[in-house]
């Protein structure tokens, strides 16, 4: 059916999938989202301490405090600091050192994460850095005493955004900070998908197919509204759509257009416009409900064309009874 290899190729070509095995958690930040799924099966005991402080809260509103863009390596790093006007804070771990899984045998490699330590192997807590090249460098074998960096993920969505921060002008603030990047970057929110999650970056717009779905929830609800109404009139990045660096009423317009709607890939028949699993004549009824009418959001609009018409009764005729 033609449909089914349209879905096919789009969730080939941009689709990004968070193994069952594995958690994923996005790192939403100044200049936007970067998704990132965590090796549990190599690296138990960060990948553990890491989601304890996700889950905290801990990371909400640090910032990336180093951007170090030499001829050796090339990192992006965060987790221990936050920024409040013109003063640095360091963020105070809760938690005692981890051991170093470094042994694991995962490389340093471009879009890698990897914990941040001292001099001192098992001294890892809340900071991270993200490769921005392969840093094999830090690789366990390039260390006399047989620990290097613990990798213990890597990113599956928002290199582009990675390779933003990693481009970023950077100065020297102190001995501490000498690669500070300014404007600061902000880690807004960081969280953990559901199992199993897959994203959709439509189109490769940077969008996603439910836009106004910021939580990555799969529905559009009351948390994405409030979302918008805490950022009403401001320039935070998340929530404008259209992207015109602010939100206001065009904002509220787009999610009353997507409120409480599925997306359409979650569905088991493309014309299963009801969403109960079999084609019939409640979906035809929805499709004539919205015949010849056009826009975004119409029900009837299986082939996401823009308009209600004889091609998506062909496809609802295709599916009819499955």
């Amino acid at each position: 059916m033609r449909k089914t290899v349209i879905i096919s190729l789009l969730v080939v070509s941009l689709c990004f999938i968070c193994h069952a095995d594995n958690s994923c958690v996005v790192m939403r930040t100044t200049f936007g989202d970067i998704i990132i799924e965590l090796f549990q099966t190599d690296a138990p005991i960060t990948v553990e301490n890491f989601l304890h402080y996700v889950t905290t809260g801990f990371y909400d509103e640090t910032c990336i405090h180093r951007v170090d863009n030499n001829s050796s390596f090339s990192i992006i790093q965060g987790g221990g600091y936050n920024v409040i006007g013109y003063t640095i804070y360091i963020k105070t771990p809760d938690r005692e050192p981890i051991v170093n899984e470094s042994y694991n045998g995962l490389s340093n490699l471009r879009g890698t994460i990897a914990m941040a330590r001292t001099t001192d192997p098992d001294s890892a807590t809340s900071q991270f850095f993200i490769n921005h090249e392969d840093n094999t460098l830090f690789d366990k074998a390039n260390y006399a005493d047989g620990y290097g960096y613990c990798v213990f993920g890597r990113v599956i969505h928002g290199m582009d955004v990675v390779n933003i921060i990693a481009n970023s002008p950077n100065y020297w603030i102190s001995q501490q900070f000498q690669n500070f990047p300014i404007p600061v970057i902000t880690i807004q929110r960081v969280f953990e998908l559901p199992d199993g999650f897959m994203t959709l970056d439509f189109k490769g717009t940077g969008h996603y197919l439910l836009e106004a779905d910021f939580n990555y929830s799969g529905i559009v609800d009351n948390w994405d509204l409030r979302t918008l109404a805490d950022r009403w009139l401001t320039e935070d990045t998340l929530g404008d759509m259209p992207v015109d660096g602010i939100i206001n009423f065009p904002e509220f317009a787009g999610l009353a257009k997507s409120w409480q709607r599925t997306s359409v890939w979650k569905r088991v028949y493309p014309a299963d416009i009801n969403y109960n699993n079999k084609v019939n004549f409640k979906d035809y009824a929805l499709l004539v409900s919205d015949w010849g009418k056009e826009g975004t959001e119409l029900y009837g609009d299986i082939n996401l064309d823009g308009t209600v018409d004889y091609a998506d009764i062909a496809y609802l005729a295709d599916d009819w009874l499955k």
